[in-house]
């Protein structure tokens, strides 16, 4: 489907907006009918609840995962959400059946994006149309700013007084904000009214140039929410943890992503997260101290499933070694620090550990690790605490050569490695020829190649160290199969992403 947006302008007004949102739908079709159809059309026939589907698959078509206005200048800064690009009002355009529809299934509108508000003097009054379309359907919030967008504070304000004042439907809300902004949105904020927030669930609240002082007193008003199980404070290091881990409520909480990159005392980490019961998913920035300021103890968190740590300083082994996940399904790990010369342990040995004290079954691993070398990694892949992975990502920082390859290939005869692999990503591949066709090949149809990073599509079209020649390429083709609506020229896609499945 493609609508044409209008473009709003005049004097501001709820009341005009609605004005002229009736002038754009009436334009577009005649009053109670389809444009063409006759009445008898089997369109008519089709029921609300099939259309509200279809609506919805409408709103949430992404736009490549990026925020429409960060591309470019959109007139009204407003989406579902900060990952699509269309909004329930263009649907009202088509026609006045449709903006009917529309305006009486309250879930289209329940959830908001303002993303970097415009100066639109109908930007406030569309916010508050929109809100009340919502009925009582739980709302989901997202409202981003930067003060180089030259927005006036006082519009940012209005939008949050209106959010404020529908606190009892919120369930999710995202408030990021960039650069200094006036007081009165620090003053909402920490005056902001938790007792009526009974379903508030999740919470990612942002504010990179505040002082970590009034970001802290936020969070606290934020924590008195006890519906409250995800909070994302976002990559601006959360200082408050110093003086929060030990009076907030984190008992409750599900899911946690937050940046710890300061001078972490590791028993007050580890006494944390022995409060978080039911901690789901972890996804922190750490800086591990010394094991030298270690105590002994040792925390178990019994339901956590995903656990995502870039780690920075020290390596992590002496904090993780006191750690046990029994229900670990997924790690994503990126190290960035340097093992200490004098230390002999491999620099994965505290990964192997950790899966074998949890008795856990890891069925997703992403690693980064410039420093790490291929002896080690091969060490790692061919022990018993990683055969049971379905996903694979390799972000080495440097070339996977042919040993690896070479491990992951399956050959008869031989006891298979990671037997239950179907999905792998990649780093920067230096091989000889033919080698990661072979061990494509001898995993079809199981796996799928999901990524390869800078492996052009031309040099695989046309042979290189990659795939051998052009006839490999093309046996590649026949053993699997591309999409038929693929183009010619997206070899790199056919091959990697379109295996046949058994």
């Amino acid at each position: 489907m493609s609508v044409t947006p209008v473009i709003y302008s005049g004097h501001a007004g709820e009341q005009d907006a609605n004005i002229m949102e009736q002038h754009s739908s009436s334009s577009c079709g005649s009053a109670g009918h389809f444009p063409g159809q006759p009445r008898g059309h089997l369109i008519y026939r089709i029921p609300s609840e099939l259309w509200g589907e279809v609506f919805r698959h409408y709103l949430n078509k992404p736009n490549n995962g990026t925020p429409e206005s960060y591309t470019s200048t959109p007139k009204l800064s407003l989406a579902t959400t900060l990952t699509t690009k269309n909004d329930p009002f263009l649907l009202g355009h088509v026609c006045r059946d449709w903006r009917a529809m529309t305006i009486d299934m309250p879930t289209l509108w329940s959830s908001l994006a303002v993303i970097l508000p415009s100066k639109s003097s109908f930007m406030v009054p569309l916010v508050s149309l929109w809100l009340s379309r919502t009925k009582d359907c739980p709302l989901t919030l997202s409202l981003t700013h930067n003060t180089f967008n030259n927005t006036p504070d006082a519009t940012v304000n209005e939008i949050l007084s209106l959010f404020l004042l529908r606190v009892p439907q919120w369930w999710r809300i995202n408030f990021v904000f960039h650069g200094q902004l006036d007081e009165g949105v620090y003053d909402k904020l920490r005056h902001f009214p938790a007792e009526f927030a009974k379903i508030l669930e999740s919470v990612r609240f942002e504010a990179s140039d505040w002082k970590h002082t009034l970001t802290d007193e936020v969070w606290s008003q934020f924590h008195l929410v006890t519906s409250l199980r995800r909070i994302d404070t976002g990559p601006t290091a959360y200082l408050g943890f110093r003086n929060s881990y030990h009076v907030l409520h984190w008992s409750k909480l599900t899911h946690i992503k937050m940046n710890l990159d300061f001078e972490l005392d590791a028993n007050e980490f580890l006494e944390f997260l022995e409060q978080c019961g039911e901690l789901v998913e972890l996804d922190c920035l750490i800086r591990p101290p010394s094991e030298s300021s270690l105590r002994p103890r040792h925390v178990e968190i019994p339901k956590l499933r995903i656990l995502k740590l870039q780690v920075d300083g020290n390596a992590p082994g002496p904090l993780l070694r006191r750690i046990k996940l029994p229900s670990l399904v997924s790690l994503d790990i990126v190290h960035v620090f340097d093992s200490p010369r004098e230390d002999p342990q491999p620099r994965l040995t505290y990964l192997a550990d950790l899966l074998t004290r949890s008795e856990c079954v890891l069925e997703n691993l992403s690693m980064y690790d410039a420093g790490l070398a291929e002896d080690e990694l091969l060490k790692f892949l061919s022990s018993r605490v990683a055969q049971c992975l379905i996903s694979l990502e390799l972000k080495t920082g440097c070339y996977v050569r042919d040993r690896t390859i070479k491990f992951l290939t399956h050959a008869e005869g031989q006891l298979k490695c990671l037997p239950k692999l179907k999905e792998l990503r990649l780093p920067r591949c230096a091989t000889s020829k033919g080698v990661l066709s072979r061990m494509f090949i001898s995993r079809s149809p199981q796996l799928k190649i999901q990524q390869t990073r800078n492996t052009p599509g031309i040099s695989l079209r046309y042979g290189s160290e990659y795939l051998e020649t052009p006839k490999a390429v093309e046996e590649l083709r026949v053993r699997l199969p591309p999409d038929p609506e693929a183009t010619s020229d997206n070899l790199l896609l056919m091959l990697y992403t379109d295996v046949p499945q058994q």
